[in-house]
């Protein structure tokens, strides 16, 4: 993907605010809602990321117009109480994005970790 146009569109995107990177990476498991995504953000993080519902709606819908979350059909089977649900999905896009993501994520702390300041894995 060296010096391709979709390269330089994902370089855009880049870096992903804490946010986004946590809604992406839950939509890798499958559609979600809103308080789906909200709770998997939740436990993933222990309790450090919440996202209030106005925010989490404003961060899909930048996402959306970024082309790296979309509208997706809800599974066929009702919700369990009876409410309607909007469901989001991450596009091939969006997948790309949060790849190379985490490839700047890793340089850098292989950067911080050459200087030695802080152990690596292995030494832990």
């Amino acid at each position: 993907m060296s010096g391709t146009a979709s390269e330089s569109a994902i370089g855009e995107l880049l870096p992903l605010h804490t946010r986004d990177f946590h809604i992406l990476l839950t939509l890798l498991d499958g559609d979600c809602h809103g308080y789906g995504l909200v709770k998997a953000i939740e436990r993933r993080t222990a309790g450090e990321l919440s996202l209030d519902p106005a925010n989490l709606y404003r961060a899909l819908q930048r996402l959306k117009q970024s082309r790296l979350v979309r509208d997706a059909e809800a599974p066929i089977a009702g919700e369990a109480d009876g409410r309607t649900r909007r469901y989001h999905g991450i596009t091939d896009l969006g997948r790309t994005t949060l790849e190379a993501e985490a490839q700047r994520m890793r340089q850098l702390a292989d950067a911080v970790q050459a200087r030695g300041a802080v152990a690596s894995s292995e030494e832990s």
